[in-house]
C-alpha cells in the first residue's frame, strides 16, 4: 500500500472518528443532564470538543510514523495507542474537576467515545473500500 493511499485512508477514518464523536457528545451531554453524578456531567460535557485534540495527535502519529518508514500496520498501531492514551489523559483531566472518582469517570468516558469514533471509522473505510471495487 503506497503512503499517499495510506494517509488517505486514516484521513477518512480520523474524519469519520472526528464525526462520530461530534454526534456522540450531543447524546452524551442529554443523558449526563439526568445523571446524579456531578463529575460524569462535568466530563462529558466539557471532554467533547477537546478529545478532538487525542484524533489529531493520532493522525499526526500515523503519518509521521508512515514518512519515517515504518509499515502502515506498525503506523496505524502506535498511532492508536497514542489516541487511547489522550482520550483516556483528556478525559481524566477534564473529570478532575470532581475528584478522584470524577478523573476515573472521566477517563472512561474519553475511551468510550475513541472506540466508539474507531469502530464507526474502520466501519466507514470498509465500506468505502467495497464501494470503490464495485
Amino acid at each position: 500500500m503506497s503512503s499517499t493511499s495510506f494517509v488517505h485512508r486514516n484521513m477518512v477514518e480520523r474524519g469519520t472518528s472526528v464525526a462520530a464523536k461530534a454526534a456522540t457528545a450531543g447524546i452524551a451531554r442529554s443523558l449526563a443532564k439526568s445523571s446524579a453524578k456531578v463529575a460524569a456531567r462535568a466530563a462529558v460535557r466539557t471532554a467533547g470538543p477537546w478529545l478532538l485534540a487525542a484524533d489529531g495527535a493520532q493522525l499526526g502519529t500515523e503519518v509521521i510514523c508512515t514518512h519515517i518508514g515504518c509499515e502502515s500496520e506498525t503506523a496505524e498501531r502506535v498511532g492508536q495507542g497514542v489516541g487511547f492514551c489522550g482520550s483516556a489523559g483528556i478525559g481524566a483531566a477534564v473529570g478532575s474537576v470532581g475528584g478522584p472518582p470524577g478523573a476515573a469517570i472521566g477517563a472512561g468516558v474519553g475511551v468510550a467515545f475513541w472506540i466508539g469514533g474507531e469502530v464507526l471509522g474502520k466501519g466507514v473505510a470498509r465500506l468505502t473500500k467495497r464501494i470503490s471495487r464495485t
